[in-house]
């Protein structure tokens, strides 16, 4: 696993969320995965994961050439904001920015911040560093401490949910088949079935290609 430029977060992280919403403004990627995408999908009234990426709120973009993955469509005007981004003035008249997403239909990415995750599988090792959710961030000049174990362990299935799709993305890493169509029909399945079936039928869809 490549060295990260971020510092290691071992047990104790200082930040504080001011919820100024520059996280979700910007050039920001808010990257997702199957279970992400269920929960945005239920949230929002969709029958099928499908309708996130019709009504545009949701994109796939490639990461390497044969690999796509879906990621929050931040609108445009009047300037690049996530669409699930609310402002609203608090009762000291300040301008915060909330997540209509929060707290449980929030992406993982999202919810673990400043904390992120750095997988290793062939190492099968995980190292959790400190990501500035924003490059002007005013939450990790806070001096607020937070341990890691109580993030972590807040969104504990979430992480066992995302280390198995990470796992299908490495299963599909060395297959040079895909075309952005069939990650569409990837990404694209009912949300009224439990999250496990989901996940159980899109192994079967990459099973299939290794066969």
């Amino acid at each position: 696993m490549a060295e990260s430029p971020f510092p290691v977060i071992e047990d104790v992280y200082q930040f504080q969320c001011t919820m100024c919403g520059n996280c979700c403004t910007g050039d920001q990627i808010v990257r997702l995965d199957l279970y992400d995408l269920y929960r945005m999908a239920r949230f929002s009234g969709f029958e099928k994961t499908g309708g996130l990426f019709t009504s545009r709120l949701v994109e796939l973009t490639p990461i390497e050439p044969d690999l796509w993955l879906p990621r929050i469509r931040f609108r445009k005007h009047p300037f690049k904001f996530c669409p699930f981004l609310q402002n609203e003035w608090n009762d000291r008249e300040e301008l915060i920015g909330k997540c209509l997403l929060h707290p449980d239909q929030k992406p993982l990415v999202c919810s673990l911040a400043p904390v992120g995750r750095m997988v290793d599988f062939n190492q099968k090792t995980q190292t959790y560093v400190f990501v500035p959710p924003a490059p002007d961030c005013p939450g990790i000049n806070r001096s607020q401490e937070n341990y890691l174990k109580t993030a972590t362990d807040a969104h504990r299935r979430s992480i066992q949910l995302q280390d198995r799709f990470f796992a299908m993305m490495e299963r599909l890493k060395i297959k040079t088949v895909q075309t952005k169509h069939w990650y569409r029909a990837f990404y694209n399945f009912n949300v009224q079935q439990p999250v496990t079936a989901v996940f159980a039928s899109r192994e079967v869809l990459i099973h299939s290609i290794e066969t």
